[in-house]
């Protein structure tokens, strides 16, 4: 029977395998923008809003969502959308059918995926470990996710050196593993019960 910190250990490798590809998207990204498309501020400030606009605007409702869905499987879902988006764009660049539009648009898309998937994870790993353990398992997915920060964008350099492609490549790897590690979690499975009314909160009263 596998430890309960097993489950704790993949959501960890799922944070940090992702957050790597997310950083090297951030990279990835502009440098086609401008190398292929010849964006100019205004072309990568559409895009760069597009990446971050999902936070803005679905961070609330999709926490709502989650609270009353199988955590495991929303993440699961975000991961495969960000591995198909981002396959997608490889072979799209690959083919020359790529536009500036259909960048934004897409990485809207892996956008929204993206804010489902960490809503999901920080909502699923108190469910993980003991309560005492809490403190230590939110440091360590923070202290990573800054190593990760770190790590992608010279990886995403050392990678544009042999293909701009490979970067979306390897950005689409990493939602796959990201995939793979919560799909095998044996707890978090389940859609909870309903909430005492009480405590019954709609998304829209956070923004009254």
């Amino acid at each position: 029977m596998r430890k309960p910190r097993s489950d704790f250990n993949a959501v960890w490798l799922a944070q940090t395998v992702s957050t790597i590809g997310d950083n090297v998207s951030m990279v990835v990204v502009p440098f086609v923008l401008v190398e292929h498309f010849h964006a100019g501020k205004i072309g990568l400030s559409v895009v760069s809003a597009m990446q971050w606009l999902p936070f803005a605007l679905l961070a609330i409702p999709i926490g709502s969502l989650v609270q009353r869905s199988d955590k495991r499987r929303l993440m699961i879902i975000s991961d495969a959308a960000r591995f198909g988006t981002f396959a997608l764009l490889a072979l799209l660049l690959g083919t020359d059918r790529l536009n500036i539009w259909l960048i934004g648009a897409m990485i809207f898309v892996v956008g929204s995926f993206t804010v489902a998937h960490e809503v999901s994870s920080n909502t699923l790993v108190p469910d993980l470990v003991p309560r005492d353990e809490l403190h230590r398992a939110n440091a360590l997915l923070q202290s990573t996710g800054t190593f990760a920060r770190l790590v992608g964008p010279p990886l995403a350099g050392f990678i544009m050196a042999f293909s701009v492609t490979t970067g979306f490549i390897v950005d689409a790897v990493s939602y796959l593993i990201s995939g793979v590690c919560i799909a095998s979690l044996k707890r978090g499975r389940g859609i909870p019960g309903p909430a005492e009314p009480a405590e019954t909160l709609h998304w829209a009263d956070g923004i009254r």
